[in-house]
């Protein structure tokens, strides 16, 4: 799908429209649904962090039998990341914008917004 003209953008808008417009439940989960599981008339709530990391030798690292040793690595440059970026940000006067379901990451920043149905709270 691309959006090469008014014409795509438009059908675009009117599907985002109709799926924020659906009337239907959000089922929550303590795991992530399984892909078949979802489509478009459906919502779950579960939580989740992504993060994308480029590692070096990552193909080493990623493998079975190195499942601990890669958790420490990732959760070892989350901590020190935030931290950076936390310093910086006050040392610059920027704002850092992290959304996350982390409750251990939240409260490391400075304002927590929550969003929950549809509504964003301090």
């Amino acid at each position: 799908m691309s959006y090469d003209s008014q014409k795509d953008w438009m059908e675009g808008k009117k599907r985002i429209h109709e799926i924020l417009n659906l009337k239907n439940d959000i089922e929550e989960r303590d795991k992530v649904p399984t892909e078949g599981e979802f489509n478009f008339d459906n919502g779950y709530y579960s939580w989740v962090t992504a993060v994308f990391v480029d590692i070096r030798n990552s193909t080493e690292l990623f493998t079975e039998n190195r499942k601990t040793t890669t958790a420490k690595v990732i959760r070892a440059f989350m901590s020190e990341i935030i931290e950076i970026l936390k310093t910086s940000a006050h040392k610059h006067g920027k704002c850092v914008i992290v959304v996350t379901h982390s409750k251990e990451l939240a409260k490391k920043s400075d304002v927590i917004l929550v969003l929950k149905n549809q509504k964003l709270t301090m």
